[in-house]
């Protein structure tokens, strides 16, 4: 299992001692210089033993079991569904019908998004329709509810999400997979790090918690991309998750 990197200490970079000449000394030039650490390439981490590799991917084979066995579940299921029951999902079907086509096409998308997430996974299938349809406020809280539910049948939809065009989205997506642990997000997580890009100045934006309200300033949006993207992939190197925004 990927661990931090002992001789960055996951920072990514080393800080080297360099020789002066009498002349720098004099001009009082730093006799230190940062620079990417070459142990790990700059990414801060490195691989693990191999007993610690193997464990980490026994794990990525049980999660594509578990997803396997979930994709199958309903195709084998042998009992008959009552009346009743049947009348309950068809009316649960028609509420996350409206409640997507209400965070798909309304200005409020906050309401509808939170009455999906306490749904569960009953909601997946249309969510991920908004996620890959929908505009970009749609998209950006598709992705949130989907890492708020948890169900593995979003991972593959919210990696590819992670190359959105719009940045909230690929910021959320991101902070998804992180939520639901799914060690199959790992690789794309670091090549999605790598990708996003580096803007060294540039304006101002007022970001808010979209669950909380908390607001905060920023000055370029692939800052708050990349934190998001560094969260999930930690909490996949721990064999965790990241904590849910709200609960009921």
């Amino acid at each position: 299992m990927p661990k931090t990197c002992p001789t960055c200490n996951g920072s990514r970079r080393v800080r080297r001692i360099v020789s002066r000449a009498w002349w720098q000394v004099l001009l009082r030039l730093p006799a230190t210089l940062d620079e990417l650490c070459v142990d790990c390439s700059g990414i801060g981490v490195v691989k693990g033993s191999p007993e610690e590799e193997q464990e980490f991917e026994q794990g990525r084979q049980r999660n594509r079991e578990e997803l396997e066995h979930k994709k199958a579940a309903p195709a084998t299921a042998s009992f008959v569904e009552q009346p009743e029951a049947a009348d309950s999902k068809s009316d649960k079907h028609g509420e996350v019908v409206r409640l997507v086509e209400e965070l798909m096409y309304k200005a409020n998308k906050i309401g509808p998004a939170k009455k999906l997430m306490k749904l569960g996974s009953a909601a997946t299938e249309q969510l991920l329709l908004a996620l890959r349809n929908g505009d970009d406020g749609a998209r950006t809280f598709a992705a949130v509810a989907l890492g708020q539910i948890g169900d593995l049948r979003a991972v593959d939809w919210l990696i590819a999400a992670t190359e959105d065009r719009y940045w909230d989205v690929r910021s959320q997506a991101a902070r998804a997979l992180g939520k639901i642990g799914d060690v199959r997000a790992m690789e794309a997580l670091r090549r999605a790090l790598a990708n996003e890009g580096v803007v060294v100045s540039g304006p101002k934006h007022i970001v808010a918690n979209r669950l909380t309200g908390e607001r905060r300033v920023v000055n370029d949006m692939s800052d708050t991309v990349k934190s998001n993207i560094r969260a999930a992939i930690s909490a996949l190197e721990r064999g965790d998750r990241i904590p849910l925004d709200f609960r009921d």
